[in-house]
């Protein structure tokens, strides 16, 4: 069950104090097959960012200083969720943010756009820009490769943004990297699990949009 409070912040970059939402806990049972979380209850994505209602400066409630409450106090603009990690990714670009982080925020907003804001055309939008990033963070060595390494989970993600965004024979390409990358351990079985039942799936769709053809 997910359970929130109310904070008050001040802004870090114009000084504005106001009000805002955070979650105090949260649970999910399962993922989507681009790790989206399915939470439990009343879905926490919106409020792990706050927006500060001056300026559109957005960031995790970390980065604001603790306000003092008070009666006058404004309260944080409503948004859509898909906007609010949008500001967060404009201001990680202003502080010189990695690609892979970008990457990330921007999913992020995919995921809101699917699950809260039910935006099938934000949540497309969103998939194709954290795509091009990972790759991008791939082929930079941007990607993290300590404590664990993530460079096989983001090549599988992104042929699975391939396929969710229609390109499946791209998403094809993408899912075969993934297999030669692991050492047959136990630790990611899950992940040779997950690229053999979604390259079925991208085969199956591939082949019947051919015989449209």
């Amino acid at each position: 069950m997910t359970t929130w409070m109310d904070i008050v912040v001040v802004c870090p970059k114009c000084d504005t104090t106001f009000k805002g939402t955070v979650i105090g806990s949260c649970g999910y049972a399962g993922k989507d097959t681009d790790f989206y979380p399915r939470y439990w209850g009343a879905n926490p994505l919106p409020h792990f960012v706050k927006v500060c209602p001056s300026c559109n400066y957005a960031d995790h409630p970390s980065k604001f200083k603790q306000g003092t409450p008070r009666q006058d106090v404004p309260r944080e603009e409503k948004l859509p969720c898909w906007r609010r990690y949008e500001l967060v990714a404009e201001t990680q670009r202003q502080d010189g943010a990695s690609t892979f982080t970008l990457a990330q925020t921007l999913h992020r907003a995919a995921w809101g756009a699917r699950a809260v804001d039910r935006d099938k055309t934000k949540e497309l939008e969103f998939l194709h820009q954290a795509r091009e990033l990972f790759q991008q963070a791939l082929s930079e060595d941007g990607v993290p490769t300590e404590p664990d390494d993530l460079r096989p989970i983001i090549t599988y993600l992104v042929g699975e943004l391939y396929r969710r965004t229609g390109e499946e024979s791209i998403a094809l390409e993408w899912f075969a990297k993934v297999l030669p990358m692991l050492d047959g351990g136990e630790e990611l079985e899950w992940l040779t699990k997950l690229v053999e039942s979604q390259t079925a799936l991208a085969q199956k769709s591939h082949t019947e949009n051919l015989s449209k053809e």
